[in-house]
């Protein structure tokens, strides 16, 4: 009965641990990605890299300001995303639904620059938060795996108990001279410095 056991507790450590390890190491790299998500946009957006970094101006500040009055107008909820040492120009963004997009503006004169459309690094960080499945089924398949692998560790103690507790609880302070003198007597031309 008690190898049955292990045996069944050795598949579900496997498998359950495999499954989940490969959804929580996507999850995580794609964490780690995330960290430069403003990096990863702009490298995706090599228009802007001839841009130079200057401060921003009163007038585009309010460049901007009148275009976010006018997507709020239309009911889309929109922000500026002001300019930084990590991103030096002015950004409109809003939601929609999977990622921040929006237009990218001169901070010296508000006027729009032309970029790509991308998504760049915040496609990271919504694979690494929902796995770009949505708040609700994303959260939830990340939750079955952190799960998975609480069920393999408990499941890995399970096979591994018999060993554990002898092993820990084990006091050999004399272990390293059995080892020595077992091995003078298998090899006998061995000395204390190595192999002759």
């Amino acid at each position: 009965m008690r190898d049955i056991l292990r045996l069944r507790m050795g598949w579900l450590h496997a498998w359950v641990g495999f499954v989940g390890g490969l959804v929580l190491v996507v999850v995580f790299t794609a964490g780690t990605l995330a960290l430069f998500d403003t990096e990863i946009t702009r490298w995706m957006q090599p228009e802007l890299a001839s841009l130079p970094a200057v401060a921003m101006t009163g007038e585009a500040l309010d460049r901007a300001g009148e275009r976010v009055r006018a997507l709020r107008e239309t009911g889309v909820v929109a922000f500026v995303n002001l300019p930084s040492a990590r991103d030096p120009v002015l950004r409109i963004l809003h939601y929609d639904g999977h990622a921040f997009i929006g237009p990218v503006l001169d901070p010296r004169d508000g006027a729009v620059l032309t970029a790509r459309e991308t998504s760049g690094g915040q496609l990271f960080f919504d694979l690494h938060q929902s796995l770009y499945r949505g708040p609700i089924w994303g959260n939830l398949v990340t939750e079955m795996a952190a799960i998975g692998l609480i069920v393999a560790v408990i499941s890995g103690v399970i096979i591994h108990f018999r060993n554990l507790v002898p092993d820990r609880l084990l006091f050999r302070p004399f272990a390293a001279l059995a080892v020595a003198a077992w091995l003078r007597r298998v090899r006998p031309g061995m000395r204390s410095g190595g192999v002759s």
